[in-house]
């Protein structure tokens, strides 16, 4: 059994949050990776099925931001990034 990986420059994590979920109940994915969330400072999204919370970096109400997901019960480690860019690992 291999890892499915999700990744999608979405635009908007709540504008596309209801194909977000009708992908994830297709696919399955292990893991998802986004990008474009304009997610505001305050505002942790969730996921079912997913640790929370997701690692996320550069959130901005109006552009940027990723976000990763990991399906519950996958070990994983958030590696901090150096640098003053939008990125997550």
């Amino acid at each position: 059994m291999g890892i499915k990986i999700l990744q999608w420059n979405l635009r908007g994590f709540f504008k596309r949050l209801t194909f977000l979920q009708a992908i994830i109940s297709d696919l399955l994915p292990n893991i998802i990776c986004l990008q474009e969330t304009h997610l505001s400072q305050n505002t942790i999204p969730i996921l079912k099925n997913y640790q929370d919370p997701p690692v996320i970096r550069g959130r901005d109400e109006h552009s940027g931001g990723t976000c990763i997901f990991v399906r519950s019960g996958i070990p994983f480690t958030n590696i901090e990034i150096p640098l003053d860019i939008a990125a997550s690992a």
